[in-house]
């Protein structure tokens, strides 16, 4: 991210925390950035699209912070209660900003919603291979209902801590505890054998949700920030050549082959390349850029 796009972000967090939304102003936030009020327009159409900006910048920090505390332990579920206590840490650092924007109903609008679905995807997949990790093959047929759990757990427990102030929970404790249950009810389903509530359902092989499943495999997998950076633009590009009338068939291969390399893409890299669409742009225009 472009450094003075980042200071202002973490200006605007401090100062949202501080004060309110709608009493911070553009010039508050560029002053104390040390920017200038015309740099700000060229990042932000708006304060509302600024928070936007924040959401995504803060949910990438969480979820590279998990994710490099999670690579460091072998034993699965140790990392798992480990990845809980970085995420509620980081939760609970941001709570003064995270109560800011409930309390001033900031309103972003029909952007927000793409984010939230993408968040609500990336979130499920980070869920899903912890799952899998701990518990292998054996939690494949209620992987979507442990991921739920897990996920309902983690977000009742966040709303405890944030919306009714109750600041003495003790987090590594927390974070043990959930793995706990969690265990609890997996065995229970596995020892069971009762049908899974929600099955998973093979999706189509739409284009645009392929390139989204991109982007969740790598936002989610163990890579390291600067690589998952890299990876974003290169999607970025891609997205925006394939919606061309005529797009770059060498451009896309570029783009495509910078997944080539990321071991948990090489699948999703595989369906990709060989999707028609993509396939029959290859071949066929290859040669008006030769």
């Amino acid at each position: 991210m472009n450094e003075k796009k980042k200071r202002m972000i973490e200006t605007a967090i401090d100062l949202f925390a501080q004060k309110s939304f709608h009493t911070v102003s553009v010039k508050e936030i560029t002053d104390k950035s040390g920017v200038s009020k015309g740099a700000f327009y060229i990042y932000f159409d708006s304060k509302e699209d600024l928070v936007l900006a924040i959401y995504k910048y803060y949910y990438q920090v969480i979820m590279d912070r998990i994710i490099e505390v999670g690579s460091q332990h072998k034993d699965p579920k140790q990392s798992l209660i480990e990845q809980l206590n970085m995420f509620f840490e980081t939760l609970f650092h941001n709570r003064s900003f995270i109560l800011m924007l409930l309390r001033d109903q900031v309103s972003l609008g029909p952007k927000v919603k793409e984010m939230i679905y993408q968040i609500k995807d990336q979130q499920m997949e980070w869920a899903k291979n912890n799952l899998r990790a701990i518990y292998g093959s054996q939690i494949q047929p209620y992987i979507l209902d442990g991921a739920i759990i897990l996920q309902g757990l983690m977000h009742s427990y966040s709303n405890y801590m944030v919306i009714e102030h109750h600041q003495n929970i003790d987090l590594p404790e927390l974070s043990r505890f959930i793995v706990k249950r969690l265990d609890d009810c997996v065995q229970g389903m596995i020892q069971s054998k009762e049908p899974p509530v929600i099955q998973e359902i093979e999706k189509t092989d739409d284009l645009e949700h392929m390139l989204d499943k991109v982007e969740v495999k790598f936002q989610s997998a163990n890579i390291p920030p600067e690589q998952r950076r890299d990876l974003t633009e290169a999607l970025s590009v891609l997205k925006r050549e394939l919606v061309k009338n005529r797009p770059n068939p060498i451009i896309v291969q570029a783009m495509l082959n910078q997944f080539q390399s990321v071991q948990p893409l090489k699948e999703v890299y595989k369906s990709l390349i060989n999707h028609h669409t993509i396939q029959a742009m290859i071949h066929n225009q290859r040669s008006d850029y030769s």
